[in-house]
């Protein structure tokens, strides 16, 4: 059998030995530049100038899926040799990978400075080549995988979360899917689908993943059925951030409008609802260690304490001219952290709710904080696409990680693994990343794999100071 594809936006089937037409393939809107089998010539996968990388049925024509993405012309689409992998390659400069059963993206290999015209796997799958307009030929190992793993979605990252055995990445997108991902390799597990935004996802415990969405619905899901086990609509507002109790079975949430409230778990009903912050929305909340209180923060200028049982309001952090878009406390649940419009972190004083320390450098709203779990570093990103790294003691700036080319936003763009070791942050630009917190580390990885000095637009993309000793020569 043979396959062709040209200008008129089709794909056309052939019997080899007749010069039959067996099947066309119809759906692209342009012309169809690139068509392949798959090793077993059961799927067809086809690459247009419409965008799209298509997979067909060889025995019926019919169209099984498309995959979006791309923001520009496709010129290239291949098979892996198992067949569970599709690679494409683009005028947008990007080589990426996707999940055949799925269509979702795995991965994106940018370094191509023009049109990416070819992409193909080699035979035991290792490795990818790709050419480009740029006249470069680059030679992709995927047993290795990008340094950090990068997670993509189709539209922006609001939320990123870890099991608590840190083996399990969840993140939640504007795409109105929530996906799973292996932390260890980046790998796609599997999406949860929405009908909507979703701005928060967190796990319960390592069976259960909640979400909650700008419809104003939290949905329980238990991720061995992949299934929705409980649903509450909090009715006409969008849900902007959830945290659990120490315990799993209690879900503060922030509702993006006056009010916050405590959602049990276990029964599906609202306990609380905290609804002193007057006509402003309630942005991020937070759980205190011991479960006993609920953090909110507010355009209204405050971040507000309550008590987790009565729903009281226990204390006020006052910041004038201002408020709290991100909070966060300390292990110790003896200092909370709140970041604000003007682009400044402030820690305070748990119980006499004073200022103790800022952290300054961030231009424009901060809308993630969070705690390393040992107290020792503080981690923030917002408006400006950097997450930077703090010494909580001395306020010093230790790194600033600026890989993404969209802003962290609002929902819950940071946070740390259990055992401290990575950062994940989320962005604008549609991509979750996953950082080494241990600069040395990130030097010995990088110079391993590098085999040479780091480049200027590296040490900025990796957080690696100007002044830090390069990698020796090999």
């Amino acid at each position: 059998m043979i396959a062709t594809a040209g200008d008129d936006g089709l794909g056309h089937l052939w019997d080899a030995a007749s010069g039959t037409k067996l099947q066309t393939l119809s759906g692209h809107s342009s012309i169809v530049t690139d068509i392949n089998f798959s090793p077993d010539g059961r799927s067809i996968v086809t690459a247009s100038y419409d965008k799209t990388v298509r997979i067909w049925e060889t025995a019926s024509g019919t169209e099984l899926r498309v995959l979006r993405g791309h923001t520009d012309l496709i010129d290239a689409a291949a098979f892996s040799p198992d067949g569970l992998l599709l690679v494409s390659g683009s005028a947008d400069r990007s080589v990426r990978l996707w999940d055949v059963a799925s269509g979702v993206e795995t991965r994106r290999l940018v370094g191509h400075r023009s049109a990416v015209f070819a992409a193909t796997f080699s035979l035991d799958g290792r490795f990818l080549v790709s050419g480009g307009l740029d006249n470069q030929l680059l030679l992709w190992d995927l047993a290795r995988g990008p340094t950090p793993p990068v997670l993509w979605h189709n539209d922006t990252v609001y939320s990123v979360a870890i099991s608590a055995d840190d083996q399990i990445i969840a993140t939640g997108s504007a795409d109105r899917t929530a996906r799973l991902w292996e932390r260890s390799t980046g790998r796609f597990l599997f999406e949860l689908p929405h009908d909507a935004i979703v701005f928060s996802a967190v796990f319960v415990d390592d069976a259960h993943l909640l979400t909650g969405t700008t419809s104003g619905v939290l949905r329980l899901w238990n991720l061995q059925t992949r299934q929705v086990e409980r649903m509450f609509a909090l009715g006409a507002t969008n849900i902007r951030d959830i945290a659990m109790s120490p315990d799993g079975r209690y879900a503060a949430v922030a509702s993006g409008f006056r009010y916050a409230l405590l959602w049990d778990t276990r029964t599906g009903e609202e306990v609380l609802r905290f609804t002193e912050h007057g006509v402003d929305n309630v942005f991020d909340i937070a759980f205190s260690p011991d479960g006993r209180y609920v953090l909110t923060g507010s355009y209204d200028g405050t971040a507000r304490l309550w008590d987790a049982r009565s729903g009281a309001e226990v204390r006020r952090y006052v910041i004038p001219n201002d408020g709290a878009a991100s909070v966060a406390f300390s292990p110790d649940g003896l200092s909370l952290l709140t970041g604000s419009w003007d682009g400044i972190v402030r820690l305070w004083d748990v119980e006499d709710a004073t200022e103790i320390r800022r952290f300054v450098g961030h231009s424009g709203t901060v809308w993630g904080v969070a705690f390393s779990p040992d107290g020792t570093r503080v981690l923030s990103g917002g408006d400006d696409r950097t997450a930077r790294l703090w010494d909580t003691q001395t306020s010093e700036e230790l790194r600033r990680l600026s890989e993404h080319t969209g802003a962290l936003p609002e929902g819950r763009p940071v946070a740390f693994t259990h055992d401290g070791k990575l950062v994940l942050t989320a962005g604008t630009d549609g991509s979750a990343r996953l950082w080494e917190t241990s600069l040395d580390r990130t030097l010995e990885v990088l110079c391993t794999r590098l085999m040479r000095d780091f480049t200027l637009d590296e040490r900025i993309q990796y957080g690696i100071p100007a002044a830090q000793p390069t990698c020796p020569a090999q």
